[in-house]
């Protein structure tokens, strides 16, 4: 038995055997399906393995390098923004009130309502 780093794709599984195929070499060990409970075909692995003697003999696992944890999506805080939003809002309805020609009201007042509608998502 020689002390070695496996990393592969689980091949196959053969009753209670599992094989995983190495990237390098492709060579094949075979291990209990119990070592590896949750493990599905064509999955990656990084093990630590103790190599059978002979290749159709059952390697052992000694170590499982633990997959990266996901990290949750951090919530932003949207306060600048929607504090931007609302002066933005208040310039534009003042712009509004001074201005007397129709098509730049019109086109304002969509801008004025995009804002409020962002102002209520964001708050």
């Amino acid at each position: 038995m020689q002390m070695q780093k496996l990393k592969g794709i689980i091949a196959r599984f053969e009753g209670h055997i599992l094989v995983v195929k190495s990237d390098k070499g492709n060579l094949e060990y075979r291990f209990n399906a119990s070592d590896l409970a949750d493990a599905e075909a064509g999955e990656r692995v990084d093990l630590l393995i103790a190599s059978a003697d002979d290749p159709d003999d059952i390697s052992t696992i000694l170590s499982i390098k633990s997959k990266k944890k996901i990290k949750p999506l951090k919530m932003a805080n949207f306060n600048t923004l929607v504090g931007h939003m609302i002066k933005t809002r208040d310039r534009l309805t003042a712009t509004v009130a001074e201005l007397e020609d129709p098509d730049t009201i019109s086109d304002l007042r969509e801008k004025i309502e995009w804002l409020e509608r962002g102002i209520s998502l964001f708050s």
